[in-house]
């Protein structure tokens, strides 16, 4: 688990650093990425899929984590399962826009850009010689970290790669290999040697 650790943390610490993390449940993938982005000062930005989550919903809580991570200059570790974006029409292919361009495509009306330009320009000492919309853009593909789990199980990941290339060409994939029989049965003989029941 500490090279998952190592490699996870590598991830977020990298400017437009993603994670695709491969493995079947209950390996210890959310514990992590939460670990992960503690140790490296990031927010977690995890979604609560609801049943009356939809299409406006996804794009309000996109536009909540790109204002953190662009305009307060905060980075964010972006997690979710691929079962959880399925739930919601489009964010697939949302999120494979931010492992590619680091943003998704259409997201701010004319009226949010202006909003955001004001916001940065109050946060930035850097605002009088830079374009705020350039910085803010620049911070929040900096800042975000997708770290997207998916399950080698079924065609759905073979279905999304083919479909979302930039979810493989533009993360670092992390294979979750299940444990060794020899490994499982070394830390249980360890565990059982001191117990107190075998002991007596």
């Amino acid at each position: 688990m500490i090279e998952h650790l190592g490699r996870i943390s590598r991830i977020v610490k990298k400017p437009k650093g993603h994670g695709l993390l491969v493995s079947l449940g209950g390996n210890g993938r959310t514990t992590l990425i939460k670990l992960a982005g503690f140790i490296n000062d990031c927010s977690l930005f995890k979604i609560e899929f609801t049943k009356n989550y939809g299409r406006t919903e996804w794009l309000d809580d996109m536009k909540a984590m790109f204002k953190q991570a662009g305009v307060d200059d905060r980075p964010i570790v972006f997690a979710l399962t691929a079962t959880e974006a399925g739930t919601c029409a489009g964010s697939i292919e949302d999120v494979s826009s931010i492992t590619n361009s680091g943003e998704v495509p259409n997201l701010f009306s004319q009226d949010d850009i202006e909003e955001i330009r004001a916001e940065v320009a109050k946060q930035s000492k850097q605002a009088a010689s830079v374009d705020l919309l350039q910085l803010f853009s620049r911070r929040s593909q900096n800042n975000v970290h997708v770290l997207l789990s998916m399950s080698p199980a079924g065609d759905d990941l073979r279905e999304h790669l083919r479909r979302y290339p930039a979810l493989g060409h533009c993360t670092t994939i992390d294979w979750f290999l299940p444990w060794p029989a020899e490994a499982l049965q070394s830390v249980a003989v360890a565990q059982l040697r001191e117990s107190p029941f075998l002991a007596a």
